[in-house]
C-alpha cells in the first residue's frame, strides 16, 4: 500500500520519501488507533459524576462558567460542544465523553507521528515500498499510540469529567504541527499553526509551559535561524524576570507581588541555558535576526491562541453558577490566570532531594508506562549512531523536550514521595510519556528492520 493507498509488492518509489506531508498510511494509524482507543474508554466511562472536580468541570461546561484556576476557556468551549451534541445520558457523562475523545485523538496524533517517521526510517528513496513496510508503520504506531493511550496516568482522565486530556490534544497537535513544518520549512503556515496550537495549551495546563525551553530544539530541525531568534525572545524574557526578581529590583508586572521568589534561582538555571544555546547558534549561523517576519508570525499566533483567556471576564459578568474567582473585574482576571489561590511555587532545592525524586519518577513510569515498554523506548538510542543526520536531530530534539518535561516538572511539584502524593502527581507525567511513546515507537519499528533482515542505515544516505 502506497502513500496514494495502493498496496504494492516489490515496487520501487523514489518520491515517497521526499513527501514532506503526513500520507495515507499515517492517517490510517491515526483513524485505527484513535478508534480502538475510543471503543475501550467508552466501554470503561464513568455513567456519572466522580470524585475530584468533575462536579466542577461538568457545571462550568453546562452554564459557560469558569472552573477553577486558570479557568479552562478551551476546555469548557470543548465540554460544552459534547453537551450540545449528545442529547443522551446526564450532563456528566457527555462531558466524560469528550473527556474520552480527546484522549483517543491525542493517541492517534503519536500513532501519526510514529507511522510518518517510520517512512523516513524504512522508505528512502529507491528502497522497496511493500505491504510489509506499511503495516509495520501502522502496527508500530497503532501499538505507541495505544500504549500511551492506556497508561496510568491518561486512562484515569479519560473516562471522567476532566481537561487533562485535552491538553494532551492540543500537546500532541502541537508536536505534529511542528514537525510537519520541519519536514517542509518553507512553509511557514505549520509553523504558525503549531505556535498557535501551543498558546492554547497553556490556557488548558500552565505546567505545559515546561516545554517551551525545548521548542527551539526542535525548531532548530527545520531552520537553525528561526531558532536562534526564537531564543532572543528567551534571553529578553531572561533579563526581564532577573530585573523584576532581583532583590532590589523593578517591578514590570510579569509576576505575582512583583518578585520571582523562590522561582528566581530555577529561573536563572533556565535562562543561563537558554542563552548559551543562544549564542552557539548565533556563532554557527554567523547571523541575528535574519528570520525576524517567522519570529513576528510565530509571536503573534502565539499570543493569539492564549486569547481564550479574555473568555473568563465576559463568562463572569453573566453570573454563572459557577463562577470561580469573579474574573469580571481586574484583580479577580489576575488572580484567577496566576493562580492566586494556590501556594507559591516552591522548587526542588537539595540535590539529595533531587536524586529521590527522579527515583521517584522512574519507579512512577515504569509502573504506569511498563518496564517492557520503555527498554523498547531505548532500542533507537543503540542504533543513534547508524541514523542519519535529520533523524539524529530528531532524537535530540525530542530528548531536550522529554528533560524539560521531566526535570521541570518535578522541580516545580516537588513531590512528596509517599503512595498519595504518587497518585496525585502522576497525571503530570503524562507529557513525557508522549516522547517515551514516541521513541517506543521508533524502537518496535528497528526490531522489525532486525526481525526481517533489514541492515541499518547508513547515516550518509539521503533523508526527508
Amino acid at each position: 500500500m502506497d502513500e496514494g493507498g495502493q498496496f504494492s509488492t516489490g515496487k520501487t518509489e523514489v518520491g515517497v520519501a521526499a513527501t514532506a506531508g503526513f500520507g495515507r498510511v499515517d492517517w490510517l494509524a491515526f483513524a485505527i488507533t484513535s478508534g480502538a482507543t475510543l471503543v475501550v474508554y467508552l466501554l470503561t466511562i464513568s455513567p456519572q459524576v466522580k470524585l475530584g472536580f468533575s462536579g466542577i468541570f461538568a457545571t462550568a461546561a453546562m452554564h459557560g462558567g469558569v472552573p477553577h484556576p486558570p479557568g479552562y476557556p478551551v476546555a469548557v468551549w470543548w465540554q460544552w460542544l459534547f453537551i450540545t451534541l449528545l442529547p443522551v445520558s446526564n450532563i456528566a457523562w457527555r462531558v466524560a465523553v469528550s473527556s474520552a475523545v480527546a484522549a483517543a485523538l491525542a493517541s492517534g496524533l503519536i500513532a501519526l507521528l510514529v507511522a510518518r517517521l517510520g517512512r523516513n526510517m524504512i522508505q528512502h528513496p529507491g528502497s522497496p515500498v511493500g505491504t510489509d513496510a506499511v503495516w509495520v508503520r501502522i502496527t508500530c504506531g497503532f501499538v505507541a499510540g495505544a500504549i500511551f493511550g492506556f497508561n496510568g496516568a491518561l486512562w484515569g482522565r479519560a473516562v471522567i469529567a476532566d481537561v487533562w486530556t485535552l491538553s494532551m490534544l492540543l500537546f500532541c497537535g502541537t508536536l505534529c504541527l511542528v514537525m510537519r513544518w520541519c519536514w517542509a520549512p518553507e512553509q511557514k503556515r505549520w509553523l504558525y499553526a503549531g505556535c498557535l496550537a501551543y498558546g492554547l495549551t497553556l490556557t488548558n495546563s500552565q505546567i505545559l509551559l515546561a516545554a517551551a525551553p525545548a521548542l527551539p530544539a526542535l525548531m532548530a530541525i527545520g531552520n537553525r535561524h528561526l531558532a536562534r531568534d526564537v531564543l532572543l525572545i528567551g534571553c529578553a524574557l531572561f533579563g526581564a524576570g532577573l530585573v523584576e526578581g532581583c532583590p532590589g529590583g523593578i517591578s514590570l508586572g510579569f509576576f505575582r507581588e512583583g518578585k520571582l521568589g523562590s522561582l528566581l534561582p530555577l529561573h536563572i538555571v533556565i535562562g543561563l541555558l537558554v542563552v548559551t544555546a543562544c549564542i552557539m547558534l548565533v556563532v554557527i549561523t554567523g547571523r541575528i535576526l535574519s528570520e525576524w517576519k517567522a519570529l513576528l508570525g510565530c509571536s503573534a499566533a502565539f499570543l493569539f491562541g492564549l486569547t481564550p483567556y479574555l473568555y473568563a471576564p465576559l463568562s463572569s459578568m453573566t453570573n454563572p453558577p459557577m463562577n470561580w474567582g469573579y474574573s469580571r473585574t481586574v484583580g479577580g482576571f489576575l488572580h484567577l490566570v496566576s493562580r492566586g489561590q494556590y501556594e507559591n511555587i516552591e522548587p526542588t532545592a537539595e540535590l539529595k532531594t533531587v536524586v529521590k525524586q527522579v527515583a521517584m519518577y522512574a519507579a512512577i513510569t515504569a509502573k504506569e508506562f511498563g518496564w517492557p515498554s520503555l527498554i523498547v523506548a531505548a532500542v533507537p538510542w543503540i542504533r543513534f549512531r547508524r541514523m542519519s543526520a535529520r533523524e539524529q536531530r530528531w532524537m535530540l530534539g525530542l530528548l531536550a523536550l522529554y528533560l524539560c518535561l521531566t526535570v521541570l516538572v518535578l522541580a516545580v511539584l516537588n513531590p512528596t514521595d509517599h503512595r498519595d502524593g504518587r497518585q496525585m502527581i502522576k497525571v503530570f507525567f503524562a507529557p513525557s510519556y508522549v516522547v517515551l511513546a514516541v521513541w517506543l515507537g521508533m524502537g518496535l519499528i528497528t526490531l522489525a528492520e532486525i526481525a526481517n533482515g533489514m541492515p541499518f542505515r547508513a547515516a550518509q544516505k539521503p533523508d526527508s
